[in-house]
């Protein structure tokens, strides 16, 4: 009897569970289209710890700037459309920055603000005649010889190279901002579908993103980089390493046009390239980093083999096929975050999965917003980075063991 009654438990047991399940499918099909989109976007993704302490005196010193600068860019009392839009812009970024609980969001927000306020002041100058293209040249000089002497004080040392090269990593990535900013501002004033007092206003916009990422880089290697054994040589010898393997792994990958592993498979190229390029310009650390990314993406294709190209095919994609895929990409990138037991760097290339998820959020968010909840271009390209995002997280291990070998 009491054999039995264990048999009808477990049988009560598992009906009660297939009709749990039932209720959540029933569930889930009786909800609209923009229901489970929402649903979607509720799915709460996990927090990567910040790597880097921000110093509270650099947001303030950020968030100073912008606002005095807003407060003159209001006073130039300019009508022109494009102008009023980037006063609004900066506007909105200072509140951001404000609000934002991410200090160093906070600090991007701040700097972007003062970028566009400034682009507004140089555009009111511009106008009455004091402020020439002589004058933003006469700048870019300075600018050059303040990155070339911040990256003679170069550092390649940490507590361990993990941390090594995560530090390093961001004090190139702020100048390597410099000096493309520096060299965006010299190409603005070349432009000639652009009127002469808009291409002063962007030069010298672009030169405040030069003076802002400078700043960025000082403070990390006056404030964050750490004495310790001098990793140079090291770095140099990893880059090399990993960049071989990343390149003999490219030789054999080919997937279908209409896959959206082929896209993935170009952005992988695209990310070698650029860490040739940046490890020729002295940035080591930052090229070691852009080959990882490769290297993960190249180990997350076979997963996207079978996932449609969103702008090649008209695949079908539901509202709950991009909902599954969120929940998947959350589900993986917290055990991938489990996983790394606070190895930095595994959470350090974590935030490209992040970024993915996030980017892909947007995407969902652009298709409720439009109206549309079915199969849009947006919803394909969402569904397709939720999918890489839980390929990635999956696979950021592989490549930190190519690092360790």
């Amino acid at each position: 009897m009491e054999a039995e009654a264990m048999d009808i438990k477990k049988v009560m047991g598992i009906g009660l569970a297939f009709v749990l399940l039932l209720s959540v499918i029933i569930t889930m099909n009786t909800k609209s289209d923009k229901e489970i989109l929402e649903s979607t976007l509720k799915i709460d993704i996990p927090v990567i710890p910040n790597l880097i302490a921000m110093n509270d005196s650099l947001l303030e010193t950020a968030v100073n700037r912008a606002e005095y600068l807003i407060s003159q860019a209001q006073s130039t009392q300019l009508n022109d459309e494009e102008i009023q839009r980037l006063l609004q812009s900066a506007l909105k970024k200072l509140e951001i920055s404000k609000s934002e609980k991410d200090p160093w969001k906070a600090l991007i927000n701040a700097r972007e603000a003062s970028v566009e306020a400034v682009t507004v002041i140089a555009y009111a100058q511009a106008k009455k005649g004091k402020l020439s293209e002589e004058d933003v040249l006469n700048e870019i000089p300075a600018w050059a010889s303040k990155i070339q002497l911040l990256k003679t004080k170069m550092k390649y040392n940490g507590e361990d190279l993990e941390q090594s090269i995560i530090i390093t990593a961001e004090v190139e990535r702020s100048l390597d901002s410099a000096e493309n900013w520096l060299s965006q501002a010299q190409e603005i004033l070349n432009l000639k579908n652009m009127s002469r007092a808009l291409r002063i206003a962007y030069a010298m916009g672009a030169l405040e993103a030069v003076r802002g990422n400078l700043e960025d880089a000082e403070f990390l290697l006056s404030s964050v980089q750490k004495d310790g054994i001098d990793q140079e040589e090291v770095f140099v010898r990893i880059y090399k390493r990993l960049s071989k393997e990343a390149s003999s792994r490219l030789d054999d990958k080919a997937y279908p046009k209409e896959s959206f592993a082929n896209l993935t498979l170009h952005a992988a190229e695209e990310f070698i390239k650029r860490a040739e390029s940046r490890f020729n310009r002295g940035f080591k650390a930052l090229a070691i980093i852009d080959i990882m990314h490769a290297l993960v993406l190249l180990e997350s294709l076979d997963a996207l083999s079978e996932v449609p190209d969103p702008w090649y095919t008209n695949a079908t994609i539901t509202a709950n096929d991009v909902y599954q895929a969120k929940k998947q990409a959350v589900q993986a990138l917290n055990e991938a975050i489990k996983n790394a037991n606070g190895n930095e760097l595994s959470l350090y290339l974590l935030k490209f999965a992040d970024s993915d998820i996030k980017t892909a959020d947007s995407l969902v968010k652009r298709s409720i917003d439009s109206g549309r909840f079915k199969n849009t271009e947006s919803l394909r390209l969402a569904y397709a980075l939720y999918i890489r995002a839980t390929s990635y997280a999956k696979n950021v291990n592989k490549v930190i063991e190519l690092l360790q070998g």
